[in-house]
């Protein structure tokens, strides 16, 4: 088959300039060859995996022989192309292209808004998966400008995203998670309710107490030592509220998620999704040994760090920089796993599950009960 990447497969950017070009020009084969095999992409009514899969998704969409895109960008690790669309709340369409080795390995759908009020001509980027109504999507936008009232920072960039599950019987249907970019930091919420209305009293709430807490220790750092001859000290200020819900541990359950790591990455690669997704931590299949590892950020030593389920092989490559966390990962099962995390002071617990024999994370959720990450090609 004809390699159709482009020449500088290096260059993310000229992959997405490529890629609009043929959406725009309607060449859907030549398009195709640009998806990796087993590529997902996010839309609003679910994802989409594979060539055949996607492929039928713009068929459908108005982008296909559509009019040239207005912007493509690099951001957060991602490519971003935006098209003009005449909508309300000044609407833009746009995607993002995660892109490695000349292929996309994986897109989502999404639209970024420019409001009116607070938030003046901050863009909000806004994406969306579910039935998610445009009041839903309103009411989100309308409870960040409302938690941000009280900053005292310049914000950059906001973003938001809104899953909705059709299931009527999993609990907290509505999730939504924000990012707050502000000159020289973030505000993270990762929330969730049993509706929309619920999940966006929930994010309101959890911003307006971080905006809160970061006030009172920048007015800290600013007045230390004034009037009574005392320094300030690392902890002084300490958060009004725990990281998550304080649950009793009888009533917590555990929730099994997928990583999302395609099956045989670097850790280079790793670190790129790590950060582009915004995560914490990322559990990931190494190639070069096949079995799972971790990376995650140590805000301590302010650095990256990865550690290996079975130790690292001799062909394993840990980019400069990055700090190699040699320890054994303890095989054990999910009761200790979970004892573990309740008695220690880590946000997570890496071990190897002596019933699988894969590498699993633990790690509490923002709402009280335990998460799972597991392997990506782990057994339903």
């Amino acid at each position: 088959m004809h390699d159709t990447r482009p020449s500088n497969v290096a260059d993310p950017l000229a992959v997405a300039e490529i890629w609009a070009t043929r959406l725009g020009s309607g060449s859907l084969d030549d398009l195709m060859e640009m998806y990796g095999p087993k590529a997902p992409l996010h839309t609003a009514i679910g994802i989409k995996v594979g060539r055949d899969s996607i492929r039928e998704f713009w068929e459908g969409s108005p982008l296909l022989n559509g009019a040239e895109p207005e912007k493509i960008v690099r951001a957060n690790g991602v490519s971003v192309v935006r098209w003009s669309v005449p909508a309300r709340n000044a609407t833009v369409a746009s995607t993002e292209l995660l892109i490695r080795g000349g292929r996309i390995v994986e897109q989502w759908m999404g639209e970024a808004l420019l409001t009116e009020n607070v938030l003046g001509s901050i863009p909000v980027e806004f994406s969306h998966s579910g039935g998610i109504s445009d009041g839903d999507r309103q009411g989100a936008i309308e409870a960040m400008e409302r938690a941000l009232e009280g900053m005292d920072e310049p914000v950059v960039h906001v973003r938001i995203r809104m899953e909705h599950s059709a299931d009527r019987n999993k609990d907290r249907a509505t999730s939504l998670r924000a990012v707050v970019d502000i000159k020289g930091g973030a505000i993270r919420a990762d929330v969730s309710g049993d509706t929309a209305h619920a999940a966006i009293d929930a994010l309101e709430s959890r911003v307006r107490a971080q905006v809160r807490d970061r006030s009172a220790r920048r007015h800290q750092l600013l007045h230390r030592g004034a009037g009574d001859g005392t320094s300030w000290r690392h902890g002084d200020v300490a958060p009004s509220r725990p990281d998550y819900y304080p649950r009793p541990p009888e009533d917590r359950e555990i929730v099994r998620h997928k990583s999302m790591a395609p099956v045989g990455s670097n850790v280079e690669e790793a670190l790129f999704d790590l950060d582009s997704m915004d995560y914490d931590f990322y559990l990931f299949t190494a190639a070069s040994t096949g079995r799972e590892a971790l990376v995650w950020r140590d805000e301590q030593r302010e650095s990256f760090v990865v550690r290996f389920a079975g130790g690292k092989s001799d062909d394993t490559v840990v980019p400069d920089g990055v700090i190699h966390d040699e320890r054994d990962v303890p095989q054990v099962d999910l009761r200790t796993a979970r004892e573990r995390l309740d008695v220690g002071r880590e946000p997570f617990v890496f071990f190897i599950d002596s019933e699988t024999e894969r590498g699993h994370v633990l790690y509490r959720r923002y709402d009280g009960h335990y998460g799972v990450i597991v392997p990506i090609d782990a057994p339903d």
